[in-house]
Order: structure tokens, then C-alpha cells, then sequence
């Protein structure tokens, strides 16, 4: 097998445990502590998506990293220290900027000072991590960063939780400050071997090219992070710290079926620029409807089997938040219909409306979050969020259209799809007031599954060429 074959495999596997350990560790965490404590952490992470725009100016991401590594390649350990620097000098502009808001505003200002310490540490040192780890995908040296990423997410993990089971007091920053400084053991040693390697500091050519690449697409970041955290947030503000933690937990069901599908979406994206390149859009069609049809046909497994999953993670009082399930599997849903128009977008680079597309879409969040919530909670966020990602695949989908003239995908049986996804995950609500009822249909689904996996087998065999 090629190591081009392997890495992906590797990386694809390395995704799975990650979000797997996360998923186990929720549990435990969730009974070792109450939901308002839940709700912080909750929080305490939606600011940090947040400030990263600022603090690392989304140098992190792939796209723009990788731009970079393909540009300087004879000179890529001088522009990952050179751009570790950068990540550095922008994080203590802007930690510097919040502590003295902090100093005039007061201590209620963003978070607690604590907090807002250990974030900094975490902005000094981790992009060492993600840069040293992107660069060995980029070059195809899977085993150390696969071993790496493991290990760091399995101590961090495994440290946390036996701080906050044997420090009773303050259980948030225990929890924080434990997992931070665990994966900093990791994170030190190789921010020291990237300058080692590197062995430059500044290199203002490097950075005026990053920078240049970086600073336009700042907003879509920005509106991403905001998209994906203001619920949190919001809900903290204009609710309760318990509401935040009761839907933090619930939205982890959705892990299930969305890391199912960022790996399909991994072998999607290279099978739809190949068909585009030939015009074979019938082709292209043929296997990106099924797959929909039984990525829905899961998003509703999903919602069906949804008391069963919450009970695992969390004790009774979570268990409220199960009305807030359907609605976020069906924006796990809508997610897959982004990627799908948004990868003709990106062959065509017309990136151009992405940022505007997000933008929109997330303003529309955050006026729905803040007539909503106060009324109805962590109920009204996840609708907001089904609202919002909704008109943000429309814009894509108008977007996908400009941009591809011929006709790809069979844009009604897509939409079919997509109203009945919607409405069979709308239905378990009424379900989950009836548990023999909803076992009689998991079963019929369960035997639909066993009969057409042939089928689903051969759609997997068609993308893989």
C-alpha cells in the first residue's frame, strides 16, 4: 500500500479514538461533577474557540499551514519556528489586551483569571503540537504522530479525571489545569526541537506572505468559532451554567454519527474532484445521493437510540436535554449537505462567499439565541443552531450552483432526503414517550440495515474506485 494510502488510513483511525476517548471520558466526568460545573467547562471552551482567531490568527488551520509547507520546502523547519513566533507575539498581544480590559472592566470581564492564565499557556505551546503533527501528514510519516496524539489525549484524560476525583475543591479549574499542563509534557519537548530544527526567530518574509494568505479569511473563522460557541455562551449568560452543561453533554450524541461522516467526507472529497475533472457527474451523483440516503437513515438511528446513549453519559439530571437531540442530529445532517456543495465550490475556487455565507449564518444564531434563550433555554439553542445551519447550506447551495454550470446532483431526491431525515428525527420526540413503540422501530430499521448492507458495502467500493 502506498504511504499516501497509509497515512490517510492511520490519520482516519487517529480521528476515530480521539473523538472515542472523548466519548468515553464524558461519562465520568459528567459524574464526578454537577452540570453547572459542566456548563463553565463548557463555556471556558467556547471562549477559547473564540480567542484562538485572535490569539493564532488561524495559522493552525490546514489550508493555511500547508500552503505554507508546499511553498517553503526546502525550508520548512525555518518557516514552522518562524510561524510558531508569530502564533507566540499575536497571543501575548492579545492576552495582554484582555488582562488589561480585565484590570478596568473587573474580574466578571470573559472569564476567571485562572482560566484565562492557563489559556495563554495553552496558545504558547500548542501550535507546536498541531504544526509538528500537520507537517509529518503532509510528508506522510504517520507512527510518532499517530503514537503522539494518543498519548497525549490518553494522559491528559486519564490526569484530569483523577485530579477532579481527589481535589474536591474548585473542580473546573482542577479539570482545566490538569488536562492543559498533561499535554504541555508533550507539547514542551517538541515546541524545543521545532526552534532547534528551525533556528530562526523571525523571518518577516515568511510572515508578510502567511499573514497575507491569513488575515482575509479571519472572518470566516471567526464566524465559525462564534457559530459553534455562542450557544454555550449564551446560554450561560442568558440562562443557566446547568442549562450549558446539560447541552454541551447532549450535543456529544451527535459524535456518533460526525465522526462517521468526516470520514466519509475524507474519501468524498479527492472521488468528487476526480469526477468533476472527467465530467462524470452522473457518477459523482450515483454515489453521493446513497450516501445520504443512509447517512440520514444513521442520523435517525441516532435520534431513536438518543435515551439509551444519554444514560450512559450522564446521571438523571442530564436527561432533560433529551428533547434537545433531534434538532442537533438534524444539524449533523445539514452539515454533510455543506460538504457536499461546498466541495464543488472549492474545486471551482470560489471561495469568495464563504466567509459571507458564515457570516450570515451566524448572525442569524446569535439574534435567535437572544430572543429564544431566555424563554426556553437550551431547547431554543438547538433550534437556532438547525435555523442557522440551514440557511448556511442554502447560500452554499446557491453559491454551488453559480459557480457549476452543468447539473451535478439530483437536487430533488436530495431534498426528499433531507425533508424526511428531518421529519423521522422530529418524530422520535414523540417516541421517546414510548419506549415499546420505539423499540419496535429500532428493530424494523435494524433488519432494513441487515438487509440492504450490500448495497452500502457497494457504494464504499465505488468511492474507493
Amino acid at each position: 500500500m502506498p504511504d499516501a494510502a497509509k497515512s490517510s488510513i492511520v490519520f482516519a483511525l487517529s480521528s476515530f479514538i480521539l473523538k472515542g476517548i472523548s466519548f468515553i471520558t464524558t461519562p465520568i466526568f459528567t459524574r464526578i461533577m454537577d452540570s453547572s460545573c459542566y456548563g463553565i467547562i463548557a463555556t471556558y471552551n467556547s471562549w477559547l474557540s473564540i480567542i484562538e482567531v485572535f490569539a493564532i490568527l488561524g495559522l493552525t488551520s490546514a489550508g493555511v499551514f500547508n500552503v505554507g509547507l508546499n511553498e517553503y520546502k526546502e525550508q520548512r523547519s525555518r518557516y514552522i519556528s518562524s510561524v510558531l513566533s508569530l502564533c507566540n507575539i499575536m497571543t501575548i498581544v492579545v492576552f495582554a489586551v484582555i488582562f488589561a480590559l480585565k484590570a478596568v472592566i473587573g474580574e466578571d470581564f470573559l472569564l476567571p483569571t485562572n482560566l484565562l492564565v492557563i489559556m495563554f499557556i495553552y496558545f504558547i505551546f500548542s501550535p507546536a503540537m498541531i504544526f509538528w503533527v500537520t507537517r509529518q501528514r503532509y510528508e506522510y510519516k504517520y507512527k510518532a504522530a499517530f503514537f503522539i496524539t494518543i498519548a497525549s489525549t490518553l494522559v491528559s484524560q486519564a490526569v484530569s479525571v483523577l485530579c477532579v476525583m481527589f481535589m474536591e475543591q474548585d473542580p473546573v479549574s482542577t479539570k482545566i489545569w490538569s488536562s492543559t499542563l498533561a499535554t504541555l509534557l508533550f507539547q514542551l519537548p517538541i515546541y524545543i526541537m521545532l526552534y532547534a530544527k528551525g533556528k530562526c526567530f523571525i523571518d518577516f518574509k515568511i510572515w508578510k506572505g502567511v499573514l497575507a494568505f491569513a488575515i482575509p479569511l479571519l472572518p470566516h473563522y471567526l464566524a465559525q468559532h462564534v457559530m459553534s460557541g455562542s450557544d454555550k455562551i449564551m446560554i450561560t449568560e442568558l440562562y443557566s451554567e446547568s442549562a450549558a452543561g446539560i447541552y454541551s453533554v447532549v450535543a456529544n450524541i451527535i459524535l456518533i454519527a460526525t465522526v462517521i461522516w468526516s470520514a466519509v467526507n475524507a474519501s468524498l472529497i479527492p472521488f468528487t474532484f476526480e469526477k468533476l475533472n472527467d465530467k462524470k457527474y452522473d457518477s459523482l451523483n450515483k454515489v453521493v445521493v446513497p450516501i445520504l440516503l443512509v447517512y440520514a437513515f444513521m442520523c435517525v438511528g441516532v435520534s431513536l437510540i438518543a435515551p439509551e446513549v444519554l444514560m450512559i453519559l450522564a446521571p438523571k439530571e442530564y436527561y432533560g436535554g433529551i428533547y434537545a437531540v433531534p434538532p442537533i442530529v438534524i444539524v449533523s445532517f445539514i452539515s454533510s449537505l455543506y460538504n457536499i456543495y461546498a466541495n464543488v465550490e472549492f474545486y471551482h475556487k470560489k471561495s469568495g462567499g464563504i466567509a459571507i455565507s458564515t457570516i450570515v449564518s451566524t448572525v442569524v444564531n446569535l439574534v435567535l439565541n437572544y430572543l429564544l434563550i431566555p424563554y426556553f433555554g437550551f431547547i431554543a439553542a438547538a433550534y437556532t443552531t438547525l435555523v442557522s445551519n440551514i440557511v448556511l447550506v442554502l447560500m452554499h447551495y446557491f453559491g454551488y450552483r453559480r459557480c457549476q454550470k452543468e447539473k451535478v446532483y439530483n437536487d430533488k431526491m436530495v431534498l426528499a432526503i433531507t425533508l424526511g431525515c428531518m421529519a423521522l428525527c422530529m418524530a422520535c420526540n414523540i417516541l421517546y414517550i414510548n419506549n415499546i413503540v420505539r423499540y419496535a422501530v429500532i428493530a424494523v430499521a435494524a433488519v432494513v440495515a441487515l438487509i440492504k448492507h450490500k448495497a452500502i458495502i457497494k457504494i464504499i467500493k465505488a468511492m474507493r474506485g
